[in-house]
């Protein structure tokens, strides 16, 4: 009886220490093998459709798909800018894309963001019409003729509805705020009083101040969510209007920057602000430019 019990301990006793022995082995040969270590998440570049901000001052310094936008030009020469995508390229705010673009988002099972132009082309019957554009865009009524002069930014529909993307601002109205004071020959003239065949001050091409005759005036209704820019210089001129408003050197006063240089001094601040009145107004006087002063700042009419 006795054997039999040293003879079982002994079993059970080898097969325990057969055990620690594999166990031993096991962790001194696979416990410290470490497995391959994975990326560190902070190591992995994001992945995004947008490169770095690259500064730029043309087109030259861009990538393939992109164009500078400048922020500060001295005539036709850009002091600085940014590369922005062009027309269907990536985005994702309206600020990525070149000026006249919008950021629009492209439905589908994986929605894209793409710089577009923001009219589709495509012809609506009104504001009710919820079949004849597609997805993301919205069928609105074209501006027309600004006083018979300068269309909006549709020339393919001058008239009637289109279909425009979601992402768009509808901002037809492009001309001076009513507090506006023209220069005279009889001094500053609220813009709301001036008349066809009075006076005012205007500049030729030759840059040479002169008399001018005005030929034209003209008022617009605007929409209750009517916005005009309030330009401030650092000589401390400042007047309000509208966006899409002409300036001297061929651009829109939206595009302005701080820090460009306009009129002989540095536009020091360019804010959007809610418009008070439901009139924008303008005039053309006969000058070779159409140029004249409004609150002491020169601008260029809205009319031809």
């Amino acid at each position: 009886m006795l054997k039999n019990i040293f003879y079982t301990s002994g079993i059970v006793a080898f097969l325990l220490f057969s055990v620690f022995l594999f166990k031993s082995f096991q962790e001194n040969q696979i416990g410290t093998i470490s497995p391959t270590p994975g990326p560190n998440p902070s190591d992995i570049p994001s992945i995004t459709s947008q490169p770095p901000e690259i500064s730029c001052t043309s087109d030259n310094n861009c990538p393939t798909g992109y164009a500078c936008r400048w922020l500060q030009k001295r005539g036709d020469v850009i002091i600085s800018g940014i590369c922005a995508a062009k027309e269907n390229g990536s985005c994702q705010t309206k600020d990525d894309c070149m000026g006249g673009l919008v950021c629009h988002t492209v439905p589908g099972i994986f929605p894209q963001k793409k710089c577009v132009y923001p009219w589709l082309g495509k012809d609506c019957t009104g504001t009710t019409d919820r079949t004849s554009c597609p997805s993301g865009y919205k069928c609105v009524s074209i501006c027309g003729p600004i006083h018979g002069g300068i269309k909006d930014d549709s020339p393919k529909h001058p008239t009637g509805y289109s279909c425009m993307a979601d992402e768009a601002d509808r901002n037809c109205p492009i001309c001076l705020a009513s507090n506006t004071n023209i220069s005279t020959p009889n001094g500053e003239i609220d813009v709301k009083k001036l008349r066809e065949g009075m006076t005012v001050w205007s500049i030729d091409v030759q840059g040479k101040k002169v008399l001018s005759k005005i030929i034209k005036t003209a008022n617009t209704h605007v929409p209750n969510n009517h916005k005009v820019i309030h330009l401030v210089l650092s000589d401390g001129r400042e007047v309000w209007i509208s966006p899409n408003h002409p300036t001297v050197n061929q651009q829109q006063a939206r595009e302005l920057r701080v820090g460009d240089t306009y009129d002989g001094a540095t536009v020091r601040r360019l804010d959007f602000i809610p418009y008070w009145d439901s009139k924008t107004y303008d005039f053309l006087p006969d000058s070779d430019t159409g140029f004249y002063w409004a609150n002491g700042i020169l601008m260029a009419s809205t009319l031809k």
